[in-house]
């Protein structure tokens, strides 16, 4: 089971820019399904380790996000991680898009 770690460092250039990039695509993501603006993301910078008890790890540096009920502030225990590799990749930001897309889908399933 991946384990997340939220990240409590000052964030340097390439996190910042990297975060930017991914508010600034969900809200493209929430004109196209028309989300109320009440709907608001949780975006945490942090580092999501996997891999056996005991063995090897695989680490990466990038953001979880949750939706999260503005006037409740229920969080939807859906997370979606996207690493910052990922965004800063021009051929991998497609299929980030992609994967958000995907993810919106599922967490507004039940909603």
């Amino acid at each position: 089971m991946p384990r997340f770690t939220r990240w409590e460092a000052a964030p340097d250039e390439a996190l910042r820019e990297a975060e930017g990039w991914l508010r600034a695509r969900l809200e493209v993501e929430r004109a196209a399904r028309g989300l109320a603006k009440a709907v608001e993301w949780s975006v945490e910078p942090g580092r999501r380790e996997a891999g056996p008890a005991g063995g090897p790890q695989l680490a990466q540096r990038g953001f979880r996000i949750l939706l999260v009920d503005g006037p409740t502030g229920t969080r939807r225990e859906l997370p979606c991680f996207v690493a910052v590799e990922d965004i800063q990749d021009d051929e991998q930001q497609e299929v980030v898009i992609q994967v958000l897309g995907l993810w919106l889908d599922r967490v507004l399933e039940g909603a």
